[in-house]
């Protein structure tokens, strides 16, 4: 940062760095961007991309999987919203809660529990927020609801939805990369499992002599 430089590259800034600390290193490159110079910087921290970064990319195992605006992302990429209740301390009726707000809101899923605090998560293409707003405004007293929230999908959930998506592709192709090293193994070794099987189910009592001919004139190999 010193000398003012017009493009600043930053790796990991805010790396091991105590919250106090990474305040005044996130205060610092704001007033960078203010000041109109180009900041470039990588960063595991969904919440410093969110904060700093007008235009971001997203990369897994090497591999760009997608850049925009964090508004962007979250829209395009993101789960939907995250809907939390919090209740009465001696609030008895937590299940009932649950299950009338599953049924109100049926495509939303129970995110989860904690003592008295409800977490849903609701799809954002089939959720209106006005009527999820005034559900829980309109119940709030027969269910013992002090406060509620209804949030985004965070910038955290979009990494773990492309991670997750890269790690189940690595796992498709590792197990696609086995089958067809097994088959080829299987056809180096003189016969192919379909055949075998037919074999069997059809002369289950066929038996071949030791020197591993059959009456067929044709080659088998013992396994």
């Amino acid at each position: 940062m010193l000398g003012n430089p017009q493009i600043v590259l930053l790796d990991e800034p805010t790396s091991g760095m105590d919250p106090v600390t990474r305040r005044l290193v996130w205060s610092n490159v704001s007033e960078a961007i203010r000041e109109k110079r180009s900041v470039l910087l990588t960063s595991h921290s969904m919440a410093e991309c969110d904060l700093l970064c007008s235009r971001l990319a997203i990369m897994v195992n090497g591999q760009l999987c997608c850049i925009g605006s964090p508004q962007y992302l979250k829209h395009k990429f993101g789960a939907g919203f995250t809907v939390t209740i919090r209740m009465v301390e001696n609030a008895q009726d937590w299940k009932q809660t649950i299950k009338f707000f599953i049924t109100h809101f049926p495509m939303a899923s129970l995110k989860a529990h904690h003592y008295n605090i409800v977490e849903f998560s609701l799809p954002s293409k089939q959720t209106s927020l006005s009527s999820v707003f005034q559900f829980l405004e309109t119940n709030s007293g027969e269910f013992g609801i002090l406060d509620f929230s209804v949030s985004q999908t965070t910038l955290d959930q979009v990494f773990v939805n492309f991670a997750r998506q890269q790690s189940d592709e690595s796992a498709l192709q590792a197990a696609q990369e086995t089958t067809a090293d097994a088959s080829t193994a299987t056809k180096k070794n003189g016969f192919i499992s379909n055949e075998v099987s037919a074999v069997n189910i059809h002369s289950p009592n066929l038996l071949l002599p030791a020197d591993g001919t059959c009456c067929l004139n044709c080659e088998a190999t013992r396994f």
